[in-house]
């Protein structure tokens, strides 16, 4: 928005702050008032006034308009913020024509906010383009001397992308941050940076560009010293943009700079805790793109270094995520007991948001193992103590994982109640990837309930929020459960084209373990389609990919799929050999139910092909052992196909 009051009206600059910088930067301030005294009126001329933060160029043009040697000059402040702005000698004429010229005062126009369409990166912004262009018109239609006040780095792009009005500038006016400027503003900045990631994509990409401009201020460079604190102020900085670009799904970038940061932390003993954190930040970039192994490191080394400096918090964090990436594996033994050392420690530190957080988590865990009871007593136990301490944003997510288990208890109606409570809270707090999940696991169970139509449009306003917020992971989930409607719709073009969508952003971003999933889901409609050899391959690529990050659950799977596509091609060797390394990953990672398909699956195989109706019984014995524990609906079919193959044998 433009505005064309003259600043001291607009704004009001606090006088010591106005004192620091002058004082820190007299000789360059001198320069600029001799430029403005010296520049003649009625023409053209240009000059710069660089401070990479706006409450100090603010600061400088304040100082300048109430400097005694200034009182017979008029100063026209105009603010020009528009990111999208092309045309500026449009925009400066248009308010030009509206200025009241005092007699007998030199006019004089300040120019701020240009940075927002010089942009911080990419090549020819179309401002500049455009500004270099016209550069011959300014002294004919703007004949006054005009101050332009930017950060270094859209100077240094206006040098590069706009030489020809580069060129026409008299004086560049350089001023350094005073230290209480920069601290209190980076300081500002990492404490709102908590929320970085339920932002939109503007407000992510705004922080970005602060913290990179932050981040020029605390490089050691041009004369300024290495102090710890310096350092200290920089690994922090590195530290945030790692989050804000994770935020985003930017995991290279992402990992970009949580390296440097574990790099410059790494062998100072003052900066452990510093380290641990960024370590831990690394652990979940990896974890998000399906690197289990190198996560489950970084963790590690996280959790040693807060043992050692004592961060309980930090260290029942961390237990947290380790704890994550064990249930996702399937190692659920193993998930519950760090869990339950993370609820320990929360619990001794007083940290009862955390404590929330974590009986989530088992209660997930819980109801996955189908002990619902004890699951919903997690959540309500969760739950209570969200409401205890007014956590709205926890609330939010707990209730939909609620809903889950009404709806697969066949609740439906009080699952869907839960999720619009949910909805309504996310709304409520601005929480645009909350309320974007949320649509996507509503839309979920609308497609289970055969609701075709809402669940698409549930997507659809999922996929639309998670475009506005940059979450490229989130985006990729939810065009691949949208080729799966379209799939079992047997709209398979769209399927297809959907799911080929999802590939390409989960390439982008480095998602393995989406793109696993996806190759995975591709493979099944071409064996249906009757393309083996297609289906095959995408199956391989997926098989590769599992390995490759460690997903035992998803590759157990994909073995007990290519096992059905080589029995159906009569290859049965082949076909037995993929249902058995599928079995030991099954075994492996206690998954039962997974267990007792593949048993079954092995043991039609080998009566039908085989006749080998010994082995055949046994195999179908043990699946229906454990279907029985389980009290799965599939027991009775199982029981069926046994008297099949004992008729058959007694024959």
């Amino acid at each position: 928005m433009l505005s064309n009051q003259p600043l001291n009206q607009s704004r009001s600059i606090h006088e010591i702050g106005r004192q620091r910088i002058i004082e820190l930067n007299q000789e360059s301030f001198d320069q600029l008032l001799t430029f403005v005294d010296i520049v003649p009126d009625n023409a053209f001329d240009l000059g710069f006034i660089e401070s990479n933060f706006a409450k100090d160029r603010d600061a400088i043009i304040q100082a300048l308009i109430s400097h005694p040697d200034c009182q017979e000059m008029q100063f026209e402040v105009w603010d020009f913020p528009q990111p999208d702005l092309r045309f500026l000698m449009d925009e400066i004429l248009k308010v030009l024509r509206t200025v009241k010229v005092q007699p007998h005062k030199k006019l004089i126009l300040i120019v701020r906010g240009l940075e927002h369409s010089i942009g911080i990166t990419g090549e020819n912004p179309p401002m500049l383009v455009d500004i270099n262009w016209v550069r011959d018109a300014y002294p004919i239609n703007v004949p006054h001397p005009m101050l332009f006040c930017l950060p270094h780095y859209a100077i240094t792009r206006i040098a590069n992308f706009a030489p020809d009005l580069w060129a026409e500038n008299s004086g560049i006016f350089v001023f350094k941050t005073p230290a209480n400027t920069r601290d209190d503003a980076v300081s500002q900045t990492l404490d709102a940076s908590k929320g970085i990631t339920n932002g939109e994509v503007p407000e992510k990409q705004e922080r970005i560009d602060l913290l990179k401009r932050f981040l020029m201020e605390y490089t050691p460079s041009n004369g300024r010293e290495k102090t710890e604190e310096i350092l200290k102020n920089r690994i922090r900085i590195l530290n945030e943009l790692g989050i804000a670009h994770r935020s985003r799904s930017e995991y290279p970038a992402a990992k970009y700079y949580l390296e440097q940061a574990l790099d410059l932390a790494k062998n100072d003993e003052e900066f452990r805790y510093l380290k641990a954190n960024t370590l831990h930040e690394l652990g979940i970039s990896y974890a998000n793109q399906g690197e289990v192994a190198k996560a489950i490191a970084f963790y590690q080394e996280s959790l040693e270094l807060q043992e050692k400096i004592g961060n309980l918090q930090g260290k029942a964090a961390t237990l947290h995520c380790l704890a994550g990436i064990y249930a996702n594996q399937g190692e659920l033994a193993k998930a519950i007991a760090l869990y339950e050392q993370s609820l320990e420690l929360k619990e001794k530190s007083g940290d009862v948001q955390g404590k929330a957080a974590t009986l989530h988590q088992l209660a997930g865990i819980y109801a996955k193992e189908g002990e619902v009871a004890k699951a919903i007593g997690f959540y309500q136990e969760s739950l209570e103590l969200q409401e205890k301490i007014g956590d709205v944003l926890g609330k939010a997510a707990t209730l939909p994982q609620l809903a889950i288990i009404y709806a697969n208890q066949g609740e439906v109606a009080k699952a869907i109640a839960l999720y619009e409570k949910s909805l309504e809270l996310q709304e409520q707090i601005g929480n645009v990837q909350g309320k974007a999940a949320t649509l996507h696991q509503l839309a979920g169970i609308y497609a289970n309930q055969g609701e075709v139509v809402k669940a698409i449009a549930f997507y659809e306003e999922s996929l639309e929020l998670k475009e506005n917020i940059g979450s490229l992971q989130g985006k990729a989930a939810t065009l691949h459960c949208l080729a799966i409607i379209y799939a079992t719709q047997g709209e398979v073009a769209k399927a297809i084209a959907f799911y080929e969508q999802s590939l390409d952003l989960e390439e982008k971003i480095g998602n393995d373990q989406g793109k696993a999933a996806t190759l995975h889901c591709l493979a099944i409609i071409y064996a249906n389609q009757g393309e083996v050899a297609k289906a095959i391959a995408f199956y391989e690529e997926s098989l590769e990919l599992q390995e490759k990050i460690g997903n035992i659950p998803g590759k157990a799977v994909t073995l007990h799929c290519l096992a059905i596509i080589y029995a159906t091609q009569g290859e049965v060797a082949k076909a037995i050999a993929f249902y058995q390394q599928s079995l030991e990953l099954k075994e492996q990672i206690g998954d039962s139910r997974g267990k007792a398909a593949t048993f079954a699956m092995l043991g039609q195989l080998l009566a039908d092909k085989k006749g080998d109706f010994g082995k055949a019984l046994n195999y179908l014995q043990q699946s229906l052992d454990i279907l029985q524990h389980l009290r799965s609906p599939d027991t009775e079919t199982v029981r069926q196909i046994i008297a099949g193959v004992q008729q058959r044998a007694g024959n």
